[in-house]
Order: structure tokens, then sequence, then C-alpha cells
């Protein structure tokens, strides 16, 4: 019958072993490893189990998998009592997975976990699994008319070239006006030109989220995120600050509830951060983890695991157009571009006009 971790680290075969050859160790005679992990989509997925335990799927379900299968050892998966990944406390105890890990009640934390300062001097971290970015997720606005549609039945190219057809008339109609007695009347009408500006983050964007919050336009919630969606998101105006793979997750689950897209994603990525597995301080096991880890990742076997599990959650909603058709019947406020162009080339025709009446012809002189 296997042993705690605990106890099979303490015997100086297995710790000469894993000195020696971390990459090929196995536990001679198994080992029980008590493993923490938290349900997060997409990474873990944690159900109910037998016997007081859980069972874990996910990513990092399968990463914990190829570590048993290695190193010869079975799991006992366990879930913090508050639910969370862990905290710092003002006495200097940690919180959740972390502190269980600390105060040496699992061997393990599956996580995965971003690593910052404070953590690494709490516990260990493995080899580096993944990179994970944040996004912005964003309620979609009502949809509205462009009022210079007019112009998209015709490319650019075909814009420009009325628009060089229309420049050598008047070129042309200048070279004839030269010529004795000739009497020309010229319109003109003006062509729109539209530039989009991107807007890109400066330098100090995260600074100038943090003074938001001066001013209450920032709230801090530690609460459900399909309730944050619901009532600051969806209803409330606000904006999510997520990681990426969340937000996809999240815009699925929206997508399968209503059958529409309400959600916008940013493009644009922001503050990446490393994902890790966590043991406590000195844990001899850890090089022989750390090894296997690289192995996993490596092969690219965790990116195909992730794209797996989010497979079946993608929708069109992530590659949903920012132009969209809309049905509905013309009216001014339509196309009052289309009046403003037209506008704009009759007040020059009629500026030309007026030159013309008030600037004498050049007398003719007779044959």
């Amino acid at each position: 019958m296997a042993h705690p971790l605990r106890e099979v680290l303490a015997e100086p075969e297995v710790l000469r072993g894993l000195a020696q050859n971390a990459a090929g160790f196995r536990f001679p005679r198994g080992a029980v490893v008590t493993v923490t992990a938290e349900h997060w989509r997409p990474y873990t997925i944690v159900a109910p189990g037998g016997e007081g335990c859980q069972r874990v799927s996910g990513p990092m379900g399968a990463i914990l998998a190829v570590l048993a299968h290695t190193l010869n050892f079975t799991c006992r998966v366990v879930s913090p009592p508050d639910a969370v990944w862990g905290s710092q406390l003002p006495n200097g105890s940690w919180t959740g997975m972390i502190g269980q890990v600390v105060r040496q009640q699992v061997d393990l934390g599956l996580g995965p976990f971003g690593m910052i300062y404070s953590r690494t001097k709490a516990v260990d971290f493995s080899t580096l699994i993944s990179f994970e970015a944040r996004s912005i997720l964003s309620r979609k606005g009502t949809p509205e008319i462009n009022p210079w549609g007019f112009l998209f039945p015709l490319t650019g190219t075909v814009w420009s070239t009325v628009a060089a057809a229309l420049a050598v008339v008047w070129l042309a109609t200048l070279l004839v006006g030269r010529r004795p007695g000739a009497s020309v009347s010229l319109t003109w009408t003006g062509d729109v030109f539209l530039q989009n500006v991107r807007v890109f983050l400066n330098q100090g964007e995260f600074r100038e989220l943090h003074e938001l919050d001066k001013v209450g336009r920032v709230i801090y919630e530690t609460s459900d995120v399909y309730s944050m969606i619901e009532n600051y998101v969806r209803h409330g105006g606000y904006s999510l600050i997520d990681a990426v793979f969340s937000i996809d997750l999240l815009m699925a689950d929206s997508f399968l509830k209503t059958k529409t897209c309400d959600f916008y994603k940013s493009r644009q990525t922001m503050f990446s951060t490393g994902t890790h597995v966590i043991m406590e301080k000195g844990n001899p096991l850890l090089p022989a983890v750390d090894h296997r880890i690289r192995a996993i990742v490596e092969s690219g076997l965790f990116e195909h695991w992730m794209n797996n599990e989010l497979h079946a959650y993608r929708s069109n909603c992530q590659f949903s157009p920012s132009i969209i058709l809309v049905r509905e019947p013309l009216s001014l406020a339509n196309l009052w571009g289309l009046f403003l162009v037209l506008g704009t080339g009759m007040l020059l025709a009629a500026n030309v006009f007026c030159l013309e009446l008030s600037v004498p012809p050049k007398p003719t002189s007779k044959p």
C-alpha cells in the first residue's frame, strides 16, 4: 500500500534517486500525492468524486495524469474551503490553495498560478506551462446606419479612378479656357475621403485605469463572473478585464443562451503572465515535475489539449464583423452624407458660376 508523499520523501533511497536522475525517476513503491485544485475553465475542470475527493480534468488534469503515470503515484484531489487561489493576509498567512501548500496540507497546487514576487517567497513554482494574456469584454452597442454607406457599392480603386477622371476633365477645361473667345462653364464636385484613425493605448494605461478608481469608475469584484457579466457589463455599461480564454468561454456561453452575439472582445491583448503549478518550498520532487512539464510543453501537447478544450466552446461571436447588414427604410437621417456631398458640389458650382458672371470676357479681334 502506497504511503503519503511526505513519508516517501523521507526515505534515503527516494531522495538519492531524485538527486541523481530526476528525469527518469519513478517512486519504487508508489506514493499518494494530495493535490489542491479549483474549477477554472478551460484549464481545470473539477467535479465531485468519491470519498470526499474531487475529480479533475481539462488540460491541467491531463498534466496531472502524465505526472502520476510517469512518477508512479496516485492522486487525492481536494479543493480549498474558501474557493480562491490565494492571497497574503496582513498577519502574513495565506488563503486559498497557496495557503494549503504553505501549511503543508497538500503536496501540489494544480492551479495554474501566475507568478508574483510575494508568492515566490511562500511557495516554489514549476517551470513555465503557458502564457496567458488579458483582454477587455464590452457590451456591443445598438446597430447604427452609416451615412456614408452609399460609398460602399464601389471599391476604393473605382472611387480613385473617378477622382482621377474628374481631375483630367478639370485640367482639360483649363487648357480649353485659354483659347481666345472660348466660354466655359465649370462645375466641380468635391470628393469626400474618410480616414480611420487607430487608437493605441499609451504607456500609462494602467496608471490611468487606477486613477478611474478614485472617481468611482472601477469596481473590484470577487463574486461569480456570470453575475458580473449580467449586472455590470450587459446592463450596467461597464467593461470586464479577464483572461482571453475565460472571455472566449463567457462569450460562447452567452451565445448558447441568447443565440445572439451581445459582447465584443478587444483584439489588443495586454498584461501577459505565465502559468505554473506550485509546491512547498524546497520540495525535492519539483525538479522531476519540471522535467515532465517541460517535455509536455515542448512537444506541443499542452497546446493541443487547450485547443481541444476550447473547440467545443468557440462560436462565431469571436469573429463577428464590426459592420453588419441592417434592413431599414431609407430616411433623411440615413442619407445626410449623400446630401452633404451633393450640396458641396452644388455650392462649388454656384461659386464658379458667380465668378464667370463677375469677370468680363476678353474682347476678340475680328479677322
